[in-house]
């Protein structure tokens, strides 16, 4: 690219540990806890973290181990992404966070939050809905522990008071009816379609008793509305302050992956109508970027894309188009029509 671009984030850690190697396990696993947060609080997939340079920084040393593992920083075309609110991330990174009384279930369900998000893509909302009930379903219990606490009641006492009999033999396990109850009520808030279509959706694929075809209608309808559940309830689970706890459950998830350019035209001509060598008629596509620059706050750039066709000698297209593909997100214009383009087709430039 001709122009430096913004790209994954980057972590540096510095602290003490018995060797070079520990150091590496246990940094890594710090910035990946950090870049889990991250990625829930601005609501768009941040990447796998992994090491890639480390040595001992220890003072008045003359020889130092170092270490630099085979492995390259993102290239290639700019993907989409969401800038990082800093001042909202640290409402999530905060030592009372992590002493919440629930906060391993919380966390295990952040974690499916953020496996949602990496799969967050036209065709893959099965597998989105799948760790988001996970998610809910880590949740429950700590659902049931929030509204005992609110209504000052004991779970036998909510579970009565939900109409879940806790003295009938034929029915022993009212606890995980109370958490299944506090699931759809709590984390749901009370939305049994939506709570119904993704509970099934997620059993149907995960034990393989539904087809796919129905599995990804299901999930098609209500995967947006259930991240938007189950944010909400982790953040009303942490109590995290306002307006903080507001301006970070009105984050949409953002769709980083679905983003295509489609060609349109006419191919004109007799057969063969690929050139020689290639099965099909088709183009060699390169794209760049040649500037980069800020408005405020949003980050704009020029991408030139070029096509070079692979056609027959006697073929020749005409464009007719140039569509991009994405998720539309609600209130949020398609950022296709932010960006300066400059398509190349054969020597024929497209607006």
């Amino acid at each position: 690219m001709e122009a430096p671009i913004p790209r994954e984030m980057l972590f540096a850690i510095e602290g003490s540990a018995p060797s070079i190697q520990e150091a590496i396990g246990e940094f890594a696993g710090i910035a990946q806890f950090v870049s889990t947060l991250v990625a829930f609080a601005t609501n768009v997939h941040g990447g796998r973290v992994a090491a890639h340079v480390a040595y001992d920084a220890s003072p008045d040393k003359q020889e130092r181990e170092f270490r630099q593992f085979a492995r390259s920083a993102e290239r290639g075309l700019v993907r989409e992404g969401r800038l990082v609110n800093k001042a909202l991330a640290l409402n999530l990174l905060t030592p009372q966070i992590v002493e919440h009384p629930d906060w391993k279930r919380i966390g295990r369900a952040i974690g499916h939050y953020e496996l949602a998000l990496r799969d967050w893509v036209i065709g893959g909302e099965a597998l989105c809905l799948m760790h988001l009930f996970i998610a809910a379903e880590a949740l429950s219990k700590a659902a049931v522990r929030a509204r005992c606490g609110a209504l000052g009641l004991t779970e036998k006492e909510l579970a009565e008071k939900s109409g879940i009999a806790t003295d009938d033999p034929a029915r022993p396990r009212w606890k995980d009816l109370l958490r299944a109850e506090m699931r759809r009520e709590v984390l749901f808030c009370g939305d049994s379609a939506v709570h119904d279509a993704a509970r099934d959706a997620s059993d149907g694929l995960e034990h393989g008793f539904m087809d796919f075809s129905e599995i990804h209608d299901r999930a098609r309808d209500v995967t947006l509305q259930t991240f938007r559940y189950i944010r909400r309830a982790i953040l009303d689970l942490l109590e995290v302050p306002e307006p903080a706890r507001t301006e970070l459950a009105g984050i949409e998830p953002r769709d980083v992956l679905s983003l295509n350019r489609i060609l349109h035209g006419v191919l004109t001509g007799p057969e063969p109508l690929a050139a020689p060598g290639q099965q099909y008629p088709q183009f060699e596509w390169t794209s760049e970027i040649p500037r980069v620059w800020w408005e405020g706050d949003d980050l704009k750039f020029t991408i030139r894309d070029r096509w070079h066709p692979l056609l027959g000698a006697d073929v020749t297209f005409n464009a007719t188009a140039y569509e991009f593909h994405g998720r539309q997100e609600e209130g949020r214009p398609f950022d296709a029509a932010t960006l300066e383009m400059t398509v190349e087709v054969d020597n024929t430039s497209l607006d």
